[in-house]
């Protein structure tokens, strides 16, 4: 009785099929959707030092902006659209005497339906990072860093539509950019730091993304205990197994005695062929593209309990349900994962 009553409640553990398979990651997998931003409301002209905002890439990958379920976000020719946009709104004149201007590196620009700004949470919403200098012939003196999310809680009553609110997301990003462009040119503060070169300036953003992982041309198999060892191409544990499932994956190491235990605080693997990051109790392949990686991956692993019920002896202490017959409550778990495609944040190690 007691290896049917284990044997029952072993089947009562669902595993609901993923929305997609854990594959590979690539943009053909997605449709493209061109983002449109609104015609810009002119403010009042802004009267500083400089007569022309310029704005220039520095992300990892300056191709989508975001994705939703189907679909990966594109503005095109990125750059121009918002250099035009934010110089419009200021009432900044088009390029012509370039002597001084406010020069802005979009580090990042990013929309999604899957947005963690916490731990075991998700939200859609809007990230923009923008670093800006002060520059005044041939010096560029650091002006500001903007860094600012937004989001939208899936608690919320309010829900975001990620293609339809896509171009409104970003013009509210640009107006709180533009809100502290104002402001530091009302502080008047325009040449507090040491002034460098474009050169050296150009040279900071490309050492951003000239990590080991990213030059060596030999894959070392192992297991990276932290964002860094991937960085360094440099995995700790060489011997290692992994048992992959449909949704999770369990990744063996040896211990002190020799033998096989799963450790879950780990940050991914390499198998000397491939790249994979632990998110959500399983590890998903990194496609390199650009300076950074994506992958088909999961957030938000979700369990529901459920009850069964296994037939049991008369007078065992069983509980009687229809037809009279006694029957044991068996509780048994549904797991599911919900792929989403994502950037891996060469900074932090964290996807989005």
């Amino acid at each position: 009785m007691k290896l049917a009553l284990i044997a029952l409640f072993l089947l009562s553990i669902e595993w609901l099929p993923a929305q997609q398979q854990k594959e590979i990651f690539s943009f053909n997998q997605y449709k493209e959707k061109v983002i449109e931003l609104p015609d810009p409301i002119v403010r009042a002209s802004l009267h500083g030092p400089f007569n022309h905002i310029q704005v220039l890439d520095g992300r990892a990958h300056g191709s989508a902006i975001g994705f939703s379920n189907d679909r990966y976000l594109v503005i095109e020719n990125t750059l121009p659209i918002l250099e035009d946009y934010l110089n419009r709104s200021l009432g900044l004149q088009q390029p012509g005497d370039t002597t001084t201007q406010l020069v802005i590196f979009i580090k990042k620009l990013w929309v999604t339906q899957q947005l963690e700004l916490k731990r075991k949470e998700w939200y859609s919403g809007m990230m923009l990072i923008a670093e800006c200098f002060f520059k005044e012939g041939d010096n560029y003196f650091p002006a500001f860093r903007y860094d600012t999310s937004f989001v939208n809680s899936r608690d919320t009553l309010v829900t975001l539509n990620i293609i339809k609110d896509a171009p409104l997301l970003v013009d509210i990003s640009l107006q709180g950019l533009m809100n502290k462009i104002t402001s530091w040119n009302n502080n008047g503060a325009h040449h507090q730091k040491n002034a460098m070169s474009f050169t050296a300036i150009n040279q900071y953003y490309e050492d951003q993304f000239r990590h080991p992982v990213m030059e060596d041309s030999i894959m070392r198999k192992g297991v990276y205990l932290s964002f860094e060892e991937f960085k360094n191409n440099k995995p700790s544990i060489a011997e290692f197994s992994v048992r992959k499932g449909k949704e999770t994956d369990e990744l063996y190491i040896k211990d002190a005695g020799g033998k096989d235990i799963i450790d879950r605080d780990l940050w991914g693997y390499c198998d000397g062929k491939n790249y994979y990051i632990r998110a959500d109790e399983s590890y998903f392949p990194l496609v390199r593209i650009g300076n950074t990686f994506y992958l088909n991956g999961s957030k938000d692993f979700t369990r529901r309990y459920t009850t069964n019920y296994a037939p049991a002896v008369i007078g065992a202490g069983a509980n009687v349900i229809s037809g009279g017959l006694p029957y044991y409550p068996v509780r048994g778990v549904t797991y599911r994962i919900y792929l989403f495609p994502y950037q891996l944040d060469m900074e932090s190690g964290k996807i989005y």
